[in-house]
This record gives structure tokens, C-alpha cells and sequence, in this order.
């Protein structure tokens, strides 16, 4: 018979080792938390090496501004490696980093975990006219 000081004293004993990895899971929140970073690394998975233009087309939506940001955030952290490829006319191709090509696999596996999840259910809740926001994911197709 459990009298909930077990529960408690397990809860401390994985205190210490969540608060260890604190900085490494917000570092990767904030990276796969902001809105376009995911489907960049997901374009790059399937069609990288890509130009800035070559990039953008695939993405719907994504402002030339929004582009250029994000791809300077993930080449500072090291998820995409920029390459000048000539200098008349100036042009550039993207791809992805050995850690890049991590990640990349981690947001495939989460397209294919959204997929399963959604399989036979509607995105939006017909009922209530909300969008099921656990389940609608803009990931660029």
C-alpha cells in the first residue's frame, strides 16, 4: 500500500537530470518552436542542397524576410551550412549540417507521428468550428 511519499521521492530522483538537460530542451524548443524552422529543415530533407529561390518556392506562405531570417538563425546554430556557389550573378545554395541532417530525421519522424495521429480524423472540429490546433500543422505542402 503506497502511501504517495513513493511517487514523491521518484518525482525528486528525476529532478536533477531533467534540470541537467533544462538548457538542451529549451535550446531545441526555441529552435523547432519557431514557425518556419521546421519546414526549412523538412525542404532541405527532401530537396536539399538548395538556392535561396529554390528554397522559397516549396514553402507556402513565407516572406522572402521570414526566408532570410530563419536561414540565419539555423546557419548561427549550425543546422545549415551556406555555400557561396558563384559570385556573377551572386549566388548561394543551402544545405544541411551533419547535425542538421539529425534534426532533419527527428522532424520526419514527427511527420510521420502527426500522420498516424490524424489518420481517419478531421483537422477541424465541425462541431465546434475550431481547428484542432494539437493536429494542424503547416508543414509547407
Amino acid at each position: 500500500m503506497s502511501n504517495g511519499s513513493e511517487s514523491s521521492s521518484h518525482s525528486n530522483a528525476t529532478l536533477p537530470r531533467t534540470h541537467e538537460r533544462q538548457d538542451e530542451l529549451t535550446s531545441m524548443s526555441s529552435l523547432f518552436g519557431r514557425k518556419w524552422n521546421p519546414v526549412i529543415i523538412h525542404a532541405l530533407v527532401e530537396d536539399g542542397p538548395l538556392g535561396f529561390s529554390e528554397l522559397r518556392e516549396p514553402i507556402d506562405r513565407i516572406s522572402n524576410k521570414a526566408l532570410s531570417e530563419s536561414l540565419s538563425t539555423l546557419e548561427e546554430r549550425g543546422v545549415v551550412e551556406r555555400t557561396t556557389i558563384s559570385q556573377r550573378p551572386f549566388r548561394v545554395e543551402y544545405s544541411l549540417t551533419d547535425w542538421g541532417e539529425s534534426l532533419g530525421s527527428i522532424v520526419m519522424d514527427f511527420i510521420d507521428s502527426t500522420k498516424r495521429d490524424t489518420e481517419g480524423t478531421d483537422i477541424v472540429d465541425n462541431e465546434n468550428k475550431d481547428v484542432n490546433t494539437s493536429t494542424a500543422i503547416d508543414l509547407g505542402k
